[in-house]
């Protein structure tokens, strides 16, 4: 196995053109890494390591952000922002019937929902690093800001998140893979059906990771309300936030089954936006084809929809049982912190097989290009 990956790897970088771009990708990645170390004003990094290393939910968070947020460096959002408009975007899509309509108008019309994506990107980066600075503030990482200090505190860290976007986007155009999923370690999912085979690709895991980024984001919630709640001062307060804290602790029962749940039910939901079988079979009657023994039209649709049902139910407790393994292991061996959790376990193997299929995409267009000389 690991034979034919480096054969692969090395049949890829005997083309310029491939060199090149891995060249680009390289430097682009090196550029987002030293500004990853430049620190944002007003923050004792002391305090913010030992908030970090007293946090694994925060430590968890720091995986979307590409090893940014426990710097807190002028990076330290990430493209966080930008997956949470993508997201909202995509869903709107199927909201608004404009939006669903300019979905389908081709290049013309992705181009312009990436740059509705990127202008709502801006506001939710200012309104996250608001977050943030309230948040370490209430732990006493953060000294409290002067209205000018914070509204540059908020001004740079949403320039550094337009930054990561803009060298994503470079890579995408100039470099190898997606240039999203290298920062921010995460694989943007698009659902492709090729009308023109003798089959409709239908995948186990249709979702990605992106049922896993919406319930963290959710299940983290009480945990980091009560982060905040506990710097107030009050004692009932505190020792409310304190229970909620432990029930939602990393390692009890409640988180797990919550973060299970959770991630079974977005998988369903995120694969039906990315699937739509009404739209399947409708373009599969517009284009004359059909399944055999399924008739067009509606009998077709409930028949993609009880295929993916049962295929996605798969999917779901998979990723359900990844995303919870390693608490149940920490749980066992007794080790406080796994250097690789399920997610990131994911989060890798999606890159890599992203780039992959994309390094090999690229060789056949290049043996075409040989042939037609």
């Amino acid at each position: 196995m690991f034979l034919k990956i480096f054969q692969f790897f090395s049949k890829a970088s005997k083309s310029p053109d491939l060199r090149r771009k891995f060249f680009i990708t390289a430097t682009l990645l090196a550029i987002f890494r030293l500004a990853a170390h430049i620190p944002a004003a007003g923050i004792d990094r002391g305090s913010l390591q030992a908030f970090f290393l007293g946090s694994p939910l925060l430590s968890l968070l720091d995986v979307f952000s590409g090893g940014t947020l426990a710097n807190f460096s002028i990076m330290a959002l990430g493209l966080t922002p930008y997956i949470n408009a993508s997201i909202i975007m995509q869903l709107l899509t199927y909201v608004i019937p404009s939006l669903e309509e300019l979905s389908k108008e081709g290049e013309f019309g992705q181009e312009k929902i990436n740059q509705y994506t990127r202008f709502l990107t801006v506001p939710l980066a200012a309104l996250q690093g608001f977050g943030m600075y309230t948040l370490l503030r209430s732990q006493g990482v953060i000294p409290s800001l002067t209205p000018i200090f914070l509204i540059a505190l908020v001004v740079t860290m949403t320039a550094g998140s337009m930054l990561s976007v803009w060298l994503g986007e470079l890579i995408n155009e100039y470099g190898v893979g997606n240039g999203i999923s290298f920062p921010v370690s995460y694989a943007r999912r698009v659902g492709r059906v090729g009308l023109t085979s003798s089959y409709i690709p239908l995948r186990v895991n249709q979702a990605g990771v992106i049922p896993i980024i919406f319930a963290v984001s959710l299940v983290l919630l009480p945990s980091l309300a009560t982060q905040f709640l506990a710097g107030i001062g009050n004692p009932k307060i505190s020792l409310l936030a304190s229970q909620i804290s432990n029930l939602f602790n990393p390692t009890s029962f409640l988180y797990n089954l919550v973060y299970f749940l959770l991630v079974v039910g977005f998988t369903y939901f995120y694969t039906s936006v990315v699937f739509n079988p009404e739209r399947i079979s409708e373009n599969l009657q517009k284009s004359g084809g059909f399944i055999p023994g399924i008739r067009p039209g509606t009998q077709t649709s409930k028949y993609l929809s009880s295929v993916l049902n049962r295929i996605t139910l798969v999917g779901a407790v998979f990723l359900g049982l990844i995303a919870i393994l390693p608490s149940f292991f920490q749980n066992i061996i007794g080790v406080a912190n796994l250097a690789i959790g399920g997610t990131g376990i994911l989060i890798v193997v999606s890159v890599v097989l992203e780039v992959t299929r994309d390094l090999e995409s690229q060789l056949v267009m290049k043996r075409y290009e040989t042939f037609l000389r």
